[in-house]
């Protein structure tokens, strides 16, 4: 049995239905549950339950599949109506083409306000772009403007 080294975590079916995932550059500061170390990394996709997100500096990052992050999306609120605060647990580490690390991370906890910002931003996305296709594939994901930080000091 071949094994690509490249994955690591939970490669169980998920019981919750797969939402469509969609290219979306958003700043996203991250930190693991109760440590005050905050991480400044970016999505490469987003979907209703969770966030792909990229060490694109390649920081040294403690975060390991199980570990639980308190993350505040796009926290200068440049691309939705305002932050959103949720906490998300890591299912996945894996090495993108381009080298950075990505950590699948999925929503588990979500406030009602700030879930409802999060479902706007989706909402917006399906109103212009009717031909989202429900793949895992990002070329096959809707693609909007891209955000860029600035370098590591």
């Amino acid at each position: 049995m071949t094994e690509d080294r490249n994955i690591h975590g939970a490669q169980a079916k998920s019981a919750a239905p797969r939402y469509r995932t969609m290219d979306q550059s958003l700043l996203v500061t991250s930190r693991t549950l109760g440590v005050p170390v905050e991480y400044e990394l970016v999505s490469a996709n987003i979907s209703k339950s969770g966030i792909l997100i990229e060490n694109e500096r390649n920081l040294r990052i403690p975060f390991n599949v199980n570990t639980l992050l308190e993350m505040t999306i796009d926290p200068g609120s440049q691309w939705l109506q305002r932050p959103v605060h949720c906490i998300g647990k890591v299912i996945r580490v894996a090495h993108a083409d381009s080298g950075a690390i990505q950590f699948g991370v999925k929503i588990v906890q979500i406030d009602g306000s700030e879930s409802n910002v999060w479902e706007i931003c989706f909402l917006h996305l399906e109103e212009h772009a009717k031909h989202l296709l429900m793949t895992p594939k990002p070329s096959d994901a809707v693609t909007a403007p891209t955000l860029t930080l600035p370098p590591a000091a």
